[in-house]
């Protein structure tokens, strides 16, 4: 179970409460809002469009977190590991830029984790839902993190809440650019050197603009592999083994390259009227898998085929070292395509936002040491199972609002989405037989595995908002989204892994709604309070088959042999929070409580040693917590920011089938979160500013399973907490900036996932270790 508790005064959760405490007291000297002196610096107003319109930050009846373009910059977060920890009640399990999983990153927002089903934290890039993607976040205005579900605006997927990645547009008033190159070099690693350019060009004065960008990026790898020759040849149908000779070591066998781009432009047809096209596309390739591995029994007799035995006491926690014979790429593609127009000729507004993405993504899955393990094999043969996942949609919405009346705004708007995703697996080798068993047919045709599965899901909905400003204080608001999902799912399977030939065709159809009422009351021109209630809702859908070799372990879970539907599951959040600003802007503090009710929660369920998991709706759960932000300037040039949100969340009916019980906790959330930063800057000499930047970020344990009864489950299913630091010092001259930088500080390792499959090892996945570099930027 998860070690929560600590001594307050040790706790680091504590440590930034204290530091947020102390920003909140800072002296004032007397002054206020009335009588400080013009020269005074504040805090910059921050912009969202959290309620699909444009409001200052401090006006949004919402938990959210913005962080900017520069914070981004201060932060070195090129990618989605940079700004996830500084996000409060955040949680994420990670299995890389990829994964084996094909970008499944697992995230909460308060609690709310998808451990199965769909996402519960819906995922925009712009105005597009996408499936959850790692984009590049060079030339990003902001990114938005909405807490709570956000059903009512942004569908069934953000039933926890939502994260928003905003690029900056094209302007068509003036020429402007950025060159940003850094080079860096990782511990346990090598060379790391990234590239960005942006170009932003007026077409036609004020009318028509073009913004261009691209990027680069060649990640050193830090996971060394102990390579090990196969005693029998491999099958022609996989790569050979690398001839380095036994127990030869190859270094960073993780490395990444990244390529990317986006072009947008924008036609302001007329003072009403714009019209933006935006085409973007990144390729992501690793060279391994990214994780490395843990050995907790040397003695296993599964480990005695090899060469691996006498090592096995090197592999160890964070030792960074994998023993895969073949290597195990990775890759995803992604293009995304849309057009929004927006047209405001008097009191109305109106919005249309079209786009298509595709999504493909490949991967390898070294299967060396799991077919010793099945079929008691002295001798592994090389071979690898291929994983591929294509998808691609389509989507449009059409929002019209209004702000013109003093007594009320209204927002209404539909939804239409179609997706169609496709994944496959394939083990196959014709030989196999031939070389282990002489010919007798132990594996029918060679044929391990041969499975696919399609699925198309169609989404259309209305939704609308309507916000009373009952008085200059008191705003009462109600939203509701009606939805309906249809979907189909085909799926076929073969081989000796699939229990022989298997065929599945199911549908699921759902509707509902997702209402949202609050009431916002301001205390003075600075201070907010506002209630929420929500319902999050998120959709059924059909099941794979999981093929005969499972079928003794759904009948002792009393599971149907022939279970093709997944029900859907929801929830209800009583939210309470305050927004507030001091000292002339030079001071906010922002906060929420919540309590989150979720009923027939989709669960990950694992079938044991048939190699197979499924869902099941099994539970419900209880979620309370708290988040905390502050922002403070006291003294011109110094900066400080801090957070900290606690999320108790719990299963408050036994989920017998997934072995929990009522009082356990959720899989992957973690109980406390707790970020904060400093930033001071100072001229230093004429036309130079000089400037130096430490953060700060701890994530408390969690875990993602609830079979403790085995030593290999209890180091997988537990994920200790973490703290990490990054810095960052450099020189402002005019347009020029260059910067040394240190990232993970203390070369933090932590447990970010961990899987085990028929193995007797675990593969763990952690962050980059230690790097340190020198960035260069060039504005024009």
């Amino acid at each position: 179970m998860m070690g929560n508790r600590m001594p307050r005064g040790s706790h680091p959760a504590w440590a930034a409460l204290s530091a947020a405490v102390a920003a909140m007291i800072f002296a004032s000297n007397g002054a206020n809002a009335e009588d400080r002196s013009a020269d005074v610096a504040t805090l910059d107003e921050v912009i969202v469009t959290a309620e699909k319109r444009s409001e200052n930050i401090q006006s949004v009846p919402i938990s959210v977190t913005a962080i900017g373009e520069r914070t981004l910059e201060l932060l070195g977060a090129s990618d989605q590991l940079g700004y996830f920890f500084t996000v409060p009640g955040l949680s994420f399990q990670s299995q890389g830029p990829t994964g084996d999983q094909h970008g499944n990153v697992s995230l909460s927002l308060r609690g709310v984790a998808a451990t199965s089903g769909a996402n519960t934290v819906g995922f925009y890039i712009n105005e597009t839902p996408i499936h959850f993607v790692d984009p590049n976040l060079f030339d990003v205005d902001r990114i938005e993190v909405l807490r709570g579900p956000q059903g009512t605006l942004y569908g069934a997927s953000s039933m926890g809440g939502t994260i928003k990645v905003i690029t900056n547009e094209p302007t068509a008033d003036h020429f402007a650019g950025k060159i940003d190159l850094s080079a860096s070099h990782t511990e346990h690693g090598s060379t790391n050197v990234d590239g960005s350019v942006v170009f932003n060009i007026p077409l036609i004065d004020d009318r028509l603009a073009a913004r261009i960008v691209g990027y680069s990026r060649d990640d050193s790898g830090y996971i060394n592999n102990i390579v090990r020759q196969t005693a029998q040849p491999p099958s022609t149908a996989v790569p050979p083994p690398l001839n380095l000779g036994l127990n030869d070591i190859q270094k960073g066998v993780n490395s990444e390259q990244l390529r990317g781009g986006r072009i947008s432009l924008k036609a302001i047809v007329t003072d009403a009227l714009s019209v933006t096209a935006t085409g973007m596309q990144q390729t992501l390739r690793i060279a391994g898998d990214g994780t490395y591995k843990v050995i907790l029994d040397a003695s296993d007799p599964n480990l005695s085929y090899g060469t691996i035995a006498p090592l096995a006491s090197d592999f160890t926690r964070g030792s960074l070292l994998t023993h895969d014979i073949n290597p195990a790429p990775q890759s995803e593609k992604y293009n995304l395509y849309d057009l929004t127009v927006k047209y405001a000729p008097g009191p109305i507004s109106l919005v249309s936002s079209t786009s298509y993405y595709e999504r493909s993504t490949s991967g390898v899955i070294d299967m060396t040491e799991v077919l010793p393990s099945i079929f008691g094999m002295t001798v592994p043969v090389a071979q690898n199972l291929d994983d591929l996942d294509n998808g691609h949609g389509f989507t449009e919405e059409v929002r019209l609002s209004s702000d013109a009346n003093p007594h009320f705004n209204w927002l209404l708007g539909g939804f239409y989405q179609n997706v169609y995703t496709q994944f496959q697996q394939s083990l196959v080798d014709p030989k196999f037989n031939d070389e282990v068993f002489g010919g007798a047919p132990v594996v029918p045709d060679g044929v391990f595995l041969a499975f696919l599965s399609k699925n198309s899901q169609a989404q259309t909905a209305v939704f609308a908002d309507v916000t009373v400003h009952v008085t200059k204080s008191l705003d009462l608001a109600a939203g509701i989204r009606e939805f309906r999902v249809n979907e189909t799912n085909n799926t076929v399977g073969d081989g000796l892994f699939n229990g022989g030939p298997t065929q599945a065709d199911s549908t699921a159809h759902d509707k509902g709604n997702t209402p949202r009422f609050l009431a916002s009351y301001k205390l003075t021109d600075s201070a907010m309070v506002y209630a929420t209630v929500s319902k999050g809702f998120r959709p059924g859908f059909g099941l794979d088959p999981v093929g005969a070799a499972c079928d003794a372990a759904l009948e002792a879970l009393g599971l149907p042999l022939n279970r093709t539907q997944v029900e859907p599951d929801s929830l209800w959040n009583h939210e309470l929070g305050f927004k507030t600003e001091f000292y002339g802007h030079r001071l906010t503090v922002n906060g929420a409580i919540y309590e989150i009710d979720w009923s027939n929660i989709q669960q990950n369920l694992s079938l044991g040693d048939c190699g197979y998991s499924t869902t099941v709706n099994s539970g419900k759960a209880r979620s309370q917590g708290f988040e905390l932000e502050v922002a403070a300037v006291p003294v011109r040039g110094l900066q400080l920011n801090a957070s900290v949100s606690m999320v108790d969340a719990k299963l408050t009916a036994n989920a017998e089938q997934v072995g929990a019980q009522s009082g356990d906790p959720l899989l992957a959330v973690a109980k406390w979160h707790a970020a904060t930063a400093i930033t001071y800057s100072t001229p230093i000499r004429p036309q130079y500013e000089g400037y130096a930047h430490a953060d700060y970020q701890y994530t408390g344990p969690m875990q993602s399973g609830y079979d403790f009864s085995t030593p290999t489950f209890a180091y997988e299913y537990h994920q200790p907490g973490y703290s990490t630091i990054n810095l960052r010092t450099g020189v402002l001259h005019n347009d020029w900036e260059v910067a040394l930088f240190v990232q993970n500080l203390s070369d933090a390792r932590p447990k970010l996932s961990a899987g085990n499959f028929i193995s007797p090892d675990i593969s763990v996945y952690t962050m980059r270790p230690r790097t340190i570099g020198l960035n260069l930027k060039k504005s024009f």
